[in-house]
């Protein structure tokens, strides 16, 4: 992957630089908030929000032309869906084809794979109302990686509630 040059900017190749950037641009934008005035970081703010909602819909609108060309639905939407970079932008305008639930079943399944780890170390144990419970047999170090992984695939959960599997009390 190549991203488009930026005056100034290297382009954007990899995913360890788009988490760098990233990371930058939130550090960058704490900066700006702490040094302006608060009616100028509202001018920021409102200008950002407005470059947010741009990009939106244009991301809506080529996903709406690449629909109208032929490109085929569950195929098409397979591909996005497992595109890390492209998803959490789909995610964060409202325009993922998988709903909440999927997209947090999907990862469930995946993330043991993924980390390296038995399918069984990782359990979906219940979902719904923005909430997701895990049973996981991974230590309480990997709780955070657990936690930042469902953020990004479901900004939109309220509650990640990781239990491990030595807290459970069989009954009797």
């Amino acid at each position: 992957m190549t991203g488009a040059r930026v005056a100034g900017m290297p382009p954007i190749v990899d995913k360890a630089r788009l988490e760098a950037d990233s990371v930058e641009i939130e550090e960058m934008l704490g900066d700006l908030r702490a040094r302006l005035e608060p009616e100028a970081w509202q001018l920021v703010d409102g200008v950002l929000a407005r470059l947010v909602r741009l990009y939106g819909v244009g991301l809506q609108r080529a996903l709406e032309h690449a629909r109208a060309s032929g490109a085929e639905g569950a195929s098409f939407d397979g591909a996005i869906s497992e595109d890390d970079l492209l998803g959490g932008l789909l995610v964060m305008h409202g325009l993922h084809p998988l709903s909440t639930e999927e997209r947090v079943a999907r990862l469930a399944e995946t993330l043991p794979r993924r980390l390296g780890v038995p399918p069984g170390a990782l359990v979906l144990v219940w979902l719904g109302d923005g909430r997701v419970r895990l049973l996981s047999a991974l230590g309480e170090e990997a709780d955070a990686v657990l936690r930042r992984a469902f953020e990004n695939v479901a900004p939109e959960l309220t509650s990640i509630d990781i239990v491990a599997f030595s807290d459970l009390r069989p009954a009797g």
